[in-house]
């Protein structure tokens, strides 16, 4: 095996596939040459839907970050309620990340733009819905179960950031689907 075939078996990274789509014209600067995806609505709707769903998203994280600076005898070490917090906390920035990236591309997207944006946007909405949906069940289940022992303020902070950011991540996700992608 020469050193020719090596370099032909020799794939890049996923990562970096999208550098395949660019091309050196007059030696100077490099023009994209891959696909496009564009959103069907006008710019100032799709902007609107956008800054509407990183509100929603951040108001979310907002609480959740305020109900994890409170702390209670029954939510130290609980990990029916530790774990859903942690997943809808992490998802819900990773979300508020991803909506901004959408925000400063615009409504024209290179298709690699796309899956690191609105592709991975509604893989975390769903994450953070996911979340916020256990952290609210463990709760509900614990009370009828008779164990409900996250009380005080700090488990009524809880429950209502684990509802109240259920409630915006499912805003979040219904102004996602007034956002229809295609191909240009």
């Amino acid at each position: 095996m020469n050193h020719s075939d090596n370099e032909k078996n020799r794939q890049a990274p996923r990562k970096w596939k999208h550098l395949d789509n660019f091309t050196l014209q007059n030696e100077r600067e490099y023009v994209y040459r891959g696909e496009y995806m564009v959103c069907s609505v006008s710019a100032a709707e799709y902007r609107r839907n956008c800054m509407s769903m990183l509100l929603a998203s951040a108001l979310a994280s907002a609480l959740l970050v305020v109900a994890g600076c409170f702390s209670d005898t029954g939510m130290e070490g609980n990990a029916f309620l530790l774990i859903p917090y942690a997943l809808s906390l992490i998802e819900g920035l990773l979300l508020c990340w991803s909506l901004v990236s959408m925000l400063r591309y615009g409504p024209r997207l290179r298709k690699y733009q796309y899956e690191k944006t609105v592709y991975a946007a509604k893989r975390k909405m769903t994450g953070a819905l996911l979340g916020t949906a256990a952290g609210s069940l463990s709760w509900i289940l614990s009370c009828l179960h008779g164990s409900g022992s996250v009380k005080g303020t700090g488990g009524v902070i809880l429950r209502l950031s684990f509802m109240a950011g259920f409630a915006c991540f499912l805003v979040s996700l219904i102004l996602d689907r007034k956002l229809s992608w295609k191909k240009e």
